[in-house]
């Protein structure tokens, strides 16, 4: 799944595009800007040397790096729902697991794990399935969604972008 057998949801990417144009993007300016940012941070996954490097803690306060594989595809999705333009959750427990960043408090299910337990990641295999469905869900959604300009906080848009900026 990493290195010379990594599959992608998207392409390998190593440039970013320039910032959307809120008062004058198109439909299609848009969808670029997504996959750019969705194919960029899979990217970053593609050099870790095999998957059991997606269940390390690069640091004592994060957590293993397969939650942040899920994680920007998880805030796509609550953003979505937040926004009514998704009704039904991709996989509840992937974005219950995923959903919330490092939190330092002694109640965090994943504590245990950080500090040398079992706790039972998903494996990388379920989160490219599910990051697959996103992608698809959100070029969906960019594909049909009727595109008003400019695009403000009140637009159905700006849940799109702000889970995309989360990227």
């Amino acid at each position: 799944m990493v290195g010379k057998d990594c599959r992608l949801t998207g392409s390998l990417t190593s440039s970013s595009c320039c910032m959307l144009d809120l008062s004058t993007c198109r439909r299609d300016d848009i969808r670029k800007y997504f996959e750019n940012s969705y194919d960029l941070d899979e990217t970053l996954f593609t050099s870790l040397k095999d998957d059991s490097c997606f269940y390390y803690c690069p640091d004592r306060l994060r957590l293993p790096l397969i939650f942040y594989y899920g994680h920007t595809a998880v805030v796509l999705v609550n953003k979505l729902i937040l926004g009514g333009l998704l009704t039904e959750r991709v996989d509840p427990e992937i974005e219950a697991l995923m959903e919330t960043g490092v939190d330092e408090m002694s109640w965090d299910d994943t504590e245990n794990y950080r500090m040398g337990g079992n706790f039972e990641w998903p494996s990388v295999e379920k989160i490219f399935h599910y990051r697959t469905k996103v992608r698809k869900i959100v070029l969906d959604i960019i594909d049909t969604l009727p595109l008003e300009l400019p695009i403000t906080q009140d637009s159905p848009w700006w849940v799109i972008l702000l889970g995309m900026d989360h990227e």
